[in-house]
């Protein structure tokens, strides 16, 4: 019987150990996908850029952020009191509405993310994944709708999950480039548009920098889109 329970008590420790190692080996291990910030930011600098949409959200719920709300994950609902995503096909969802400025402070429209889980997330290959479409309106210009696939292994393991289990605020500041795809360059594509923007086809990349989360859900933000148009479509 002792040996038993010495054989059980061995398995439950190799156990344990195996798992720790996998999770330890997942934290530390070199995805190729997560450089893709050094690669990608390059690409699409302020001075090449068609559109240039910022937003950003303050802990104290000021900012250019008017909502978000989820099906329950770290993010704090904005404002306090709006409804959870609770509905079955869309509580692995995200939805935000937003003021956006051009990145010299000027408000020029408002846009909206919807998000929604991607079904090729994989722990073991580093990747949490959304599909994550974006709608701007911006007046006497036009309308434009993006497209993405987006990664947040990174934001979950560096950032999330040890304040979540730590209980203790982070401070950055910390910039990633979100966008993964879904083009094979890494890029998301513009799917339609109105006004000046009506006929382009055009790439971007959806960036952001994390300056403070803390347990509660609540954070100072900064996100960005970076448009760039084909110039062989003009448009119509």
């Amino acid at each position: 019987m002792k040996k038993v329970t010495a054989w059980c008590l061995a398995a439950a420790g190799g156990f344990l150990l195996g798992v720790l190692a996998v999770v330890v080996g997942l934290y530390f291990f070199p995805f190729a996908h997560l450089d893709r910030t050094e690669r990608m930011l390059p690409q699409f600098p302020e001075s090449a850029l068609d559109l240039w949409l910022v937003l950003e959200g303050r802990v104290d719920g000021s900012g250019t952020v008017r909502a978000i709300t989820t099906g329950g994950g770290p993010f704090a609902p904005t404002p306090a009191g709006i409804p959870l995503l609770e509905e079955p096909a869309i509580r692995d969802g995200l939805a935000l509405t937003t003021t956006v400025h051009d990145g010299h402070g000027e408000v020029i429209g408002i846009a909206t993310e919807l998000e929604s889980g991607h079904p090729d997330s994989r722990l073991l290959r580093g990747r949490l994944m959304t599909h994550t479409t974006w709608s701007a309106f911006l007046p006497g210009r036009g309308g434009i709708v993006l497209y993405q696939v987006e990664d947040n292994w990174t934001l979950a393991t560096r950032i999330i999950g040890p304040v979540l289990l730590l209980g203790r605020d982070f401070r950055g500041p910390w910039r990633h480039v979100n966008t993964v795809g879904p083009r094979t360059d890494g890029r998301g594509y513009v799917v339609a548009g109105t006004g000046e923007f009506a006929g382009r086809a055009g790439t971007f990349i959806e960036s952001a920098e994390m300056r403070e989360f803390r347990p509660d859900g609540r954070m100072d933000f900064m996100m960005d889109l970076r448009v760039r148009l084909d110039p062989h479509q003009p448009g119509r």
